[in-house]
């Protein structure tokens, strides 16, 4: 796959783009979204978030340590988490209860879990090539 970034947020480079990618991903874990009354979506959610959490520590420490081994625990989950929150928007669409919020929030959600992970991919790949010269 060709597509790297040079920079994040075209200013920043990529080592402390991700220690803000691994931040501010944290952050929004904090924030408790609500998958109504299904218990099997709130089990599923709960699992695959633990897993992201633990994904974006790995980013924080690849980015502390220049490890590119790291940052495949959080592309791995960050890519699980895009998939969840694709079928749960799509679930949520055919719910007519939700109202615009809630679903603006996830299109949010899952442009910025496109755009992280482009940022860590790059940076792994930065790394890769750092690793390789030396």
């Amino acid at each position: 796959m060709k597509l790297r970034l040079a920079k994040c947020c075209y200013f920043v480079n990529l080592r402390s783009g991700c220690f803000l990618v691994a931040f501010f991903d944290m952050c929004m874990h904090m924030v408790h979204v609500s998958y109504g009354k299904n218990k099997t979506l709130e089990a599923v959610s709960t699992i695959i978030y633990l897993a992201h959490f633990l994904g974006c520590v790995m980013l924080f420490l690849s980015a502390a340590a220049e490890m590119s081994p790291l940052l495949l625990v959080y592309l791995a989950t960050d890519f699980v988490k895009f998939l969840f929150l694709i079928i749960s928007a799509y679930v949520w669409v055919s719910c007519r209860r939700n109202s615009m919020i809630t679903l603006s929030v996830s299109c949010i959600n899952i442009l910025l879990s496109v755009y992280f992970w482009l940022v860590a991919y790059s940076y792994y790949w930065l790394c890769r090539e750092t690793v390789t010269e030396i």
